[in-house]
């Protein structure tokens, strides 16, 4: 073999395109990924392709002045385009040439072509990464300052309410009326402020507990009583499907993502005078449940489809944030689930949700009534005074200290017993998680008795401990009846132990 078929038999095997030029563009030889990628075969080379013809528009003007550099002596090392495939396609390329000499005077140009195609998804999403990080490093940061606030506002309206029902038999019942209406939407407002900083909270971390068996048939139900009054004004809604299905997952965030998916659906139908629909419809597909949520709207623009999912993208900036299919994504893929979106023939868009099935049971019914916590020794640590205030209030009946943080904690536990230690998470100089640690290493029948609050932004060291401490932990803002089953719960399972 000599050196020249050899030479032609390297370059065939290369993966790369490798091509070579004349003084005038056109190209003279190309290898036969060049045929396979870009469809320049010898049939076209006969034809006559010269390679700003391969590029887009923009690309041409600055691709052909680095010719007529290389062709004057100049190098230009490597350069970036876009080549535009024979299917209309768009890849990105480098491209670095050299000058073909003959007799010291240049011929032409050779040169390799590389396909960066995968080099740039990678880069697109370390950059969507990076920016995900950032919007949950600043969304935890807000939820935090948020939840501490609004646990104590929305605390006192529950004592306030409790105060109502105890004295409301000596209001006229007028009084009595306007004051509970004044209450309700004090409630309402101060719930969706909580709303608001939970999206916030799933933005930076979507997983905030264990999944359990959950009846699809109830979060779909849910969240169409929800989503009724925004949708009733832009189209009807019915629901169709199996039912009695069994799904792993959390109900209150799939309540949340049927929701989202809705109002979505009616916020993106034009204001025209037609009537649309909106259905939410359930099937089982082998080891997933289904749960699909179409409209018969205009659908998704298709420039927006790739990005559908990601925050801050919209497609009428007027009806929301963009922020409430992010958290959607989120949330299904922290169940270990899928979400995809896509446009129906006809018209219309789709989101579907795959949640895996569940094979166990729905766990019975808590019951409901006033929960006594009289003879308990609390210790309720938090480095918020409002938090405290709010918390002890919620536990009357209950023997209970404050220590506003730590240190202060530490103290306490190293010469007294109680029964529950309610201990916030994130706290400045000696965390929630040191307190439990030193306990647990002097006392480890106290550590039985720890429950944890937390309003959110947690470190990565924090994160890890959540996930593996044997202890339930709260979300702020907290509630009354919830507070104190989880009190009345610890305390019992640490007098059996």
């Amino acid at each position: 073999m000599d050196g020249l078929t050899r030479y032609r038999d390297l370059v065939e095997s290369l993966s790369q395109v490798v091509y070579e030029i004349d003084t005038t563009g056109r190209i003279t030889y190309a290898n036969r990924v060049a045929a396979e990628k870009f469809g320049i075969t010898p049939a076209a080379l006969e034809r006559g392709v010269r390679v700003p013809e391969l590029l887009i528009a923009e690309d041409r003007e600055r691709a052909g002045r680095n010719m007529q550099r290389i062709a004057a002596g100049e190098s230009v090392g490597t350069n970036e385009y876009t080549v535009c495939g024979p299917n209309g396609r768009l890849v990105p390329v480098v491209i670095d040439s050299t000058p073909i000499l003959e007799d010291g005077k240049i011929v032409g140009m050779r040169g390799v072509l590389l396909d960066i195609s995968r080099q740039k998804q990678l880069d697109a999403q370390l950059e969507e990464s990076n920016r995900l990080a950032a919007i949950g490093t600043l969304a935890a940061g807000l939820a935090h300052e948020i939840n501490n606030p609004l646990t104590s506002v929305l605390g006192n309206i529950q004592v306030l309410d409790l105060l109502l029902g105890k004295i409301g038999a000596t209001l006229d019942p007028k009084t009595a009326t306007s004051l509970n209406e004044v209450l309700a939407e004090l409630v309402t407002g101060a719930k969706r402020v909580a709303t608001i900083t939970r999206d916030l909270s799933v933005l930076a971390r979507a997983d905030d507990g264990p999944a359990e068996p959950v009846l699809i048939d109830t979060a779909v139900d849910e969240a169409m009583g929800i989503a009724r009054n925004q949708v009733a004004h832009s189209a009807t809604m019915r629901r169709e499907g199996a039912t009695g299905l069994l799904v792993e997952g959390r109900q209150h965030r799939l309540v949340q993502v049927f929701t989202n998916l809705l109002v979505n659906a009616a916020q993106h139908l034009p204001e025209s005078g037609q009537e649309y629909e909106i259905v939410i419809s359930v099937r089982a597909a082998g080891e997933s449940v289904v749960c699909e949520v179409r409209d018969t709207g205009p659908g998704i623009p298709e420039a927006l489809l790739p990005r559908i999912f990601e925050p801050f993208v919209t497609g009428r900036p007027e009806a929301g944030t963009g922020m409430g299919l992010a958290i959607c994504n989120r949330i299904v893929q922290s169940m270990s689930g899928k979400i995809s979106a896509r446009n129906l023939e006809g018209g219309g868009a789709s989101f579907e949700v795959c949640i895996p099935v569940s094979r166990k049971s729905v766990p019975g019914k808590r019951e409901q009534g006033t929960i006594e916590l009289s003879g308990l020794k609390v210790l309720l640590v938090d480095d918020d005074a409002s938090v405290r205030q709010v918390l002890a209030l919620f536990l009357a009946g209950a023997q209970v200290e404050t220590a506003s943080g730590g240190a202060e904690a530490i103290e306490l536990l190293a010469t007294a017993h109680f029964d529950v230690v309610l201990c916030d998470l994130m706290m400045p100089g000696v965390s929630g998680r040191d307190v439990y640690q030193s306990v647990l290493a002097d006392r480890p029948d106290q550590a039985r008795g720890f429950v944890f609050i937390t309003g959110g932004a947690f470190k990565p060291e924090i994160e890890a401990f959540v996930r593996t401490v044997d202890a339930p932990v709260m979300s702020k803002p907290i509630d009354h009846d919830e507070l104190r089953q989880v009190v009345h719960t610890t305390a019992r399972a640490d007098s059996r132990a």
